[in-house]
């Protein structure tokens, strides 16, 4: 059984890895995302495990497609009706990369009809078609004239942890954040701080790293969880291939913003991690900590997600410069922010991306 493990761009080195500790080791590098070759039961340890995944798809079925009803015949030639049941509803997402579609959407129409089109021969039932939150997610990927059929076995992305109940504008996505994490070497970190925590992103990724709690520890639902052959044994089996543990540390987070600390306090409370996350009010301009920070990791705000203090760095330097410890620092910044000056020496530099913008994770050092 083959499954595609999608990711942003840049992860997919971070996640082949995490692939390989969990087992699997069939694997293979494909856009935006990691091929694996496993059983059953890694549909359930991939998902309930994967920190930088966003889908674990199940390709169903290869096409080719040479003019636009093409995949609409392709579609109707695939046994649906024993995927979709039809009181189940379903949504269809698409990469289309054809000249015989202007865009995605006229595929998904030509996709949806077939799906409705055989069920309703098949069974004499038409499933309803619910896009914000189906039983059954669909994924079409079509470059030129080959493409696949998928079925998402998430539904909803990975990101979505389940511990998030209150957010801020522009929030740092999770996945991301637990990559963050990783090259920041949490696990071997005492005492963590995100002086920018904004709804505590950072703070509870590093705290489900130390404690070794799966990322889907929180999510009420998995997509496979609709599925005809879905095996609540097996899947409860996979949830206890690798316990949990408790590691000393702590993690300051703290933000300027009233409502920011409101949102990560909510959050924190969700995910039962008050007694390692604390959390303060503090403006990086006027205060400084007492505690022996080791590590940093922060994603302060910028660009497209929310503009940026000009006075930023200088308090962020400011604010490093009078800790009592020398910690390593790790920042989030847009690209373009390089291109400035900083007050800072770049260490490392590590790309990213999110949401369409070219990221640098950065490890610093403040100047003298």
């Amino acid at each position: 059984m083959r499954y595609f493990v999608t990711c942003a761009a840049h992860l997919e080195p971070y996640l082949e890895k995490e692939i390989h500790q969990l087992g699997y080791t069939k694997t293979s590098l494909g856009f935006r995302g990691i091929f694996v070759d496993a059983d059953i039961k890694a549909m359930y340890v991939l998902n309930y495990y994967l920190r930088f995944a966003t889908r674990v798809l199940m390709p169903l079925k290869s096409i080719k497609v040479y003019q636009a009803q093409d995949l609409y015949q392709e579609s109707l030639n695939f046994p649906w009706e024993n995927y979709i049941s039809p009181s189940q509803t379903f949504s269809i997402d698409a990469a289309i990369h054809h000249k015989e579609f202007k865009s995605s959407l006229y595929g998904i129409q030509l996709i949806k009809d077939a799906i409705c089109d055989r069920l309703r021969k098949k069974t004499g039932q038409r499933p309803n078609v619910e896009t914000k939150d189906p039983d059954i997610q669909i994924h079409c990927y079509l470059d030129d004239k080959i493409g696949v059929l998928s079925i998402d076995t998430s539904n909803p992305p990975l990101f979505k942890r389940g511990w998030r109940t209150d957010s801020v504008e522009a929030p740092l996505q999770e996945t991301l954040a637990a990559v963050m994490c990783k090259i920041a070497n949490v696990e071997k970190a005492h005492m963590i701080c995100d002086p920018c925590c904004g709804s505590g992103t950072i703070a509870i990724e590093a705290a489900l790293q130390k404690l070794s709690i799966p990322s889907g520890f929180y999510r009420p639902h998995f997509g496979f969880q609709n599925f005809k052959d879905y095996n609540p044994e097996l899947f409860e089996e996979a949830k206890t291939l690798h316990g949990m543990h408790k590691t000393p540390f702590q993690c300051i987070a703290f933000d300027k913003d009233p409502e920011a600390i409101k949102s990560a306090e909510a959050n924190i409370k969700h995910a039962s991690l008050e007694s390692y996350i604390k959390l303060k009010r503090i403006d990086l301009a006027s205060n400084f900590i007492d505690e022996k920070i080791d590590l940093i990791i922060t994603n302060p705000p910028f660009g497209k997600r929310l503009k940026v203090q000009s006075n930023f760095f200088h308090d962020l330097h400011r604010f490093l410069t009078r800790l009592k410890s020398k910690p390593e620092i790790f920042i989030l910044l847009e690209h373009e922010q390089l291109k400035s000056p900083l007050p800072f020496n770049i260490l490392e530099n590590h790309p990213l991306a999110s949401g369409g913008l070219k990221l640098n994770f950065i490890k610093v050092e403040p100047k003298l």
